[in-house]
């Protein structure tokens, strides 16, 4: 069931790429208000409480933006869990790690740092005293989780950059919500993100049509996307519509839900199982095309027939969408260092797993 663009070859080097902002972002290419990362993080976080506080040093060296002045942060809350609103009291240290610390850190956080580059950007302003800080409860629509910064930093866009948290008196004892992007030292070809959340309700089945997406994957220098859908029309048919484009209208009643993926690149048959199910998570729909030389987006959404539907309504049912945004491969290198125990220690634990999606200004 394997769908072989490979006529992409020749289209993404024209590929349309992303306007340039003064915003970027570790990873690249990811999105205020959309589930950016690769899943989601609770309890190894900064921001839960700890007796004697927690310190977390994250280390990125995925930025693509150059050289930068940083006077502004926010990471972004994850939909998974709900966790409460809380002040706590923050110090924030920036810094530059030379390039291939993330892939090989050391345990040790001061032996992490180009010396001479710490800068405090957090503070109360009385020399290197934390200050309190109240963060939203989540999940707030993905909206983000602003930390007030009261120092810039000179990120020289060569070096990784470190992003180090101390914290301590956090009001809540609970965990909290965030959306991450882990680090691998496997290739990466780009990330997905869900498209709308609006899907059809199909007649009969009384439970909205949902399409669930997968991050993109390289191997053998093919980067493969895939998708599949549950609760549709039950033994019916339709596509995969497969596009660049994305209208986002049911064009004035016609659809029961927009149309997020204009087919302009393909459509892909399918049909439906007595479940309404194209597909599954362990045999998902697959899009495949050569890996990419230049960063390119698409988007994909199931169109079923649904024969039932009421006028105006065309006779189809339609999931939400997936947006695919692509790149060409690279690692992923993220790291944090990290102690729950204490915001004093010299030394903590090492791990791929959790660095938050940031956004930086």
């Amino acid at each position: 069931m394997l769908t072989d663009l490979r006529f992409l070859s020749g289209v993404t080097a024209l590929a349309i790429t992303l306007p340039v902002s003064a915003q970027f972002t570790s990873p690249p290419g990811a999105t205020q208000g959309s589930n950016s990362g690769n899943s989601s993080v609770l309890s190894t976080q900064p921001f839960a409480a700890g007796t004697a506080g927690r310190r977390f040093q994250y280390i990125v060296g995925d930025i693509t933006a150059g050289a930068q002045t940083i006077s502004q942060l926010s990471l972004q809350s994850d939909t998974s869990t709900t966790s409460l609103a809380r002040n706590i009291d923050i110090l924030l240290t920036m810094g530059h790690a030379p390039v291939g610390t993330a892939l090989s850190p050391s345990t040790t956080f001061a032996a992490n740092y180009v010396s001479g580059s710490e800068t405090l950007v957090l503070d109360d302003g009385s020399g290197g005293h934390a200050l309190q800080v109240s963060l939203p409860a989540t999940p707030n629509g993905f909206d983000a989780i602003p930390i007030p910064l009261n120092h810039s930093f000179a990120y020289n866009g060569t070096d990784e950059l470190i992003v180090d948290f101390d914290t301590i008196n956090s009001t809540s004892t609970g965990s909290y919500s965030l959306d991450v992007e882990s680090g691998t030292t496997t290739v990466s070809v780009g990330s997905f993100s869900y498209n709308g959340l609006v899907g059809c309700e199909p007649q009969g089945v009384g439970i909205r049509q949902d399409i669930f997406g997968r991050t993109p994957a390289s191997s053998g220098g093919i980067t493969t996307c895939s998708q599949y859908m549950d609760d549709g029309p039950m033994n019916s048919f339709g596509i995969l519509s497969i596009g660049f484009s994305d209208p986002n209208s049911n064009f004035g009643g016609l659809l029961c839900a927009p149309l997020r993926a204009y087919p302009d690149i393909a459509n892909y048959f399918v049909t439906t199982d007595a479940n309404g199910d194209v597909g599954s998570s362990t045999s998902p729909i697959p899009v495949s095309f050569p890996d990419a030389l230049s960063s390119f987006t698409f988007y994909t959404q199931f169109v079923i027939v649904d024969p039932l539907r009421a006028a105006p309504e065309l006779g189809v049912s339609l999931s939400d969408g997936v947006k695919f945004d692509i790149t060409p491969p690279s690692v992923r290198p993220r790291r944090m260092i990290y102690s729950t125990s204490s915001n004093t220690t010299t030394t903590g634990s090492s791990s791929t797993l959790y660095p938050p999606v940031m956004f930086f200004n």
